[in-house]
């Protein structure tokens, strides 16, 4: 049997397609000026000190920071001890506090407790990109009883262009195969969307509602909460999937994300139904010319281009090892 190999969108090497960053400085005395906390740096982790309920530290731009070509701002925090925090991204608007000074308008994403490492990101796809050309101050704030917060790295990523959406398959159980997203590249993304139905309560459709999480090792990527009736989509990197569609098979030998859904405080009468995966190329991605090694690959995993496994008999497109070949 010969195995030739086709230009074909494949699993791309790490640092391909990798989007411009700017990095904040974390400096003690640029982050100084926020209050009820002390900051300090030591080996490139800043570490937050709240000295009284609510404090945060705060760095600024002045003048303003254009960061319209950017489409996040992404924090890693090392560890919290609090419960409650939140980061904060202010952009002029124009307007001001009693004491002339910029009020502006504030973005935030909380967080929370944190025990390992995490990246917390501020995606702007909700803001103007005329306000995001007027940032002019970040604040990381923590909530009571005078917790720490440790800080490795505060960033802005630069905005991707992406091509067409391609529909993701998976069952009705939330099984996505790997190979269905094997063949994108890491700056990909994938926009999940789910649909909530029925009464509200306490203005969420459903808390802690599901998560992302490899077939068989249970490596979980993200969870997520459906805030609104109708459409709730949540966007996540090729990145970020990667360690769980690519982590241990199942018991039937199978690889990939299971899509989990269950319902948790939420009221009488809800459903929640999985509507769509769209993946997102990036414009641009480069393409990968492979050499298909026929000693090594005699007993990989072998996918069709629908996800579903096939036997080492099938002929045509087969994706297998992360890249895509044709069996005759």
């Amino acid at each position: 049997m010969k195995i030739f190999t086709l230009i074909a969108m494949a699993l791309m090497a790490v640092g391909a397609n990798a989007q411009e960053e700017y990095d904040v400085p974390l400096d003690a005395a640029a982050w100084g000026w926020g209050w009820n906390s002390t900051v300090s740096v030591d080996e490139g982790v800043m570490t937050i000190q709240l000295t009284g309920n609510y404090g945060a530290a705060s760095t600024g731009f002045d003048p303003v920071r254009d960061c319209s070509n950017y489409d996040k701002l992404c924090v890693v925090i090392e560890s919290y001890n609090g419960g409650w925090g939140q980061i904060i991204m202010k952009c002029d608007d124009g307007t001001v506090d009693d004491n002339g000074n910029k009020k502006g308008k504030e973005f935030t994403q909380g967080i929370g407790t944190v025990t390992s490492t995490k990246t917390f990101t501020l995606d702007f796809s909700k803001v103007s990109s005329d306000l995001t050309s007027k940032v002019f101050q970040i604040s990381i704030q923590g909530g009571t009883d005078n917790p720490t917060i440790k800080v490795s790295r505060v960033y802005f990523v630069q905005k991707l262009n992406y091509k067409e959406g391609k529909n993701v398959e998976f069952n009705e159980d939330g099984f996505i195969p790997a190979a269905n997203l094997a063949s994108y590249s890491d700056a990909a993304k994938v926009e999940f969307t789910m649909t909530a139905a029925g009464p509200a309560l306490s203005n969420y459709w459903g808390w802690g509602i599901g998560k992302f999480e490899s077939a068989g090792t249970g490596v979980q990527v993200g969870d997520f909460a459906l805030k609104n009736e109708g459409d709730n989509v949540y966007t996540y990197s090729i990145k970020d999937l990667r360690p769980a569609f690519e982590g241990d098979a199942n018991a039937n030998g199978d690889k990939g994300i299971n899509w989990v859904i269950w319902g948790q405080g939420t009221g009488d009468g809800n459903t929640f139904t999985r509507k769509s995966i769209v993946a997102y190329e990036v414009e641009g991605a480069p393409t990968a010319i492979s050499a298909v090694n026929t000693n090594n690959n005699a007993n990989a995993v072998r996918y069709n281009l629908a996800g579903q496994k096939v036997d080492a008999g099938y002929k045509g497109l087969v994706i297998m090892n992360g890249r895509k070949a044709v069996i005759k």
